[in-house]
């Protein structure tokens, strides 16, 4: 299978689940905000965990179906794509909220600039699962495609998420296991997109810099 088809197949599939599954999770708020103005004789922290707990969920949806699914002309602007990212960081953080930094300028072409944004968030997330003790993101794009994503933070990122990115951009050996799925996918989306992305790993920092594949 060629590596467009191949997208378009991992990409089809994400948004038909998410797409499935907003639609419950959508129901299950509604039904909590519902007894809630009913006056139900219902305890107020388990209405507040369902409501919360469906929020939540929904909003990883939405960022999922950003990160993995078809693109399209709406909801993946550079500011969209910072909100949802923003929206992330704070929903999935136990700890303090990493500071982030968001200076995008997309191209002028509309088909460039969703590949590049939605490859700039799969790789802020895997950044995020490479280096868990994170404390700041930069991402900077500029019009050419050139773009960098830097986390900074505390401790040695870990091997497998970078491996898996590694393998993903070579087209040999993407790795199908769930847990590193993430970063075969990134590659084949740089890929197909005409970028190359570098990768460089020390202790405390993840820099992974993005330019046009020569």
């Amino acid at each position: 299978m060629a590596d467009r088809d191949a997208l378009t197949l991992a990409q089809s599939l994400c948004t038909r689940l998410c797409h499935d599954l907003a639609g419950p999770l959508g129901a299950v708020g509604s039904g909590a905000e519902l007894l809630q103005d009913e006056g139900a004789e219902a305890d107020p922290q388990i209405i507040g965990l369902l409501t919360d707990s469906a929020a939540s969920a929904a909003s990883r949806l939405r960022f999922l179906r950003a990160l993995m699914g078809v693109p399209s002309g709406r909801g993946l602007d550079a500011e969209a794509a910072r909100a949802m990212l923003a929206d992330h960081l704070a929903a999935s953080s136990s700890r303090a909220v990493p500071a982030l930094t968001w200076d995008v300028t997309p191209p002028a072409d509309p088909g460039q600039a969703r590949a590049l944004v939605q490859l700039l968030l799969n790789l802020c997330l895997l950044g995020l699962e490479a280096l868990p003790r994170h404390e700041r993101i930069a991402v900077t794009a500029s019009a050419d495609r050139r773009a960098s994503v830097v986390l900074s933070g505390r401790g040695t990122p870990r091997d497998e998420p970078v491996a898996a990115l590694t393998a993903g951009l070579s087209g040999h050996g993407a790795p199908l296991d769930p847990r590193a799925v993430q970063g075969g996918y990134a590659g084949l989306l740089a890929r197909v997109a005409g970028l190359t992305v570098t990768i460089e790993a020390e202790e405390g920092e993840l820099r992974m810099g993005v330019a046009p594949a020569a």
